[in-house]
């Protein structure tokens, strides 16, 4: 695969953002928790899935590989620090 660059970060950020919001959204509907105490709670759980996400496609890749392509597995993986946050470690 080529080298990456700020468009692969972007683009994981999205979707590791779009599955956060989406689990949050289902868990706030199964659990009827909407006051301001919990959104933020909320709020800080998608932050650090979308800057930690990583980490779980470093230790779990055959499951992401049927979630996502297994191009995209590869991808994250040579490209990012299994045990640092995305933030701080891309491109590095």
């Amino acid at each position: 695969m080529p080298g990456g660059g700020g468009d692969v970060l972007a683009d994981r950020l999205v979707m590791d953002a779009v599955m956060s919001s989406c689990i949050g959204f289902l868990i706030r509907m199964v659990t009827n928790m909407k006051s301001p105490v919990h959104m933020s709670a909320k709020g800080f759980g998608i932050t650090a899935g979308v800057l930690t996400m990583h980490m779980a496609v470093h230790r779990l890749p055959e499951q992401f590989e049927r979630l996502f392509s297994p191009e995209w597995v590869y991808q994250v993986i040579s490209t990012t620090d299994p045990n640092g946050i995305l933030f701080f470690t891309f491109g590095g």
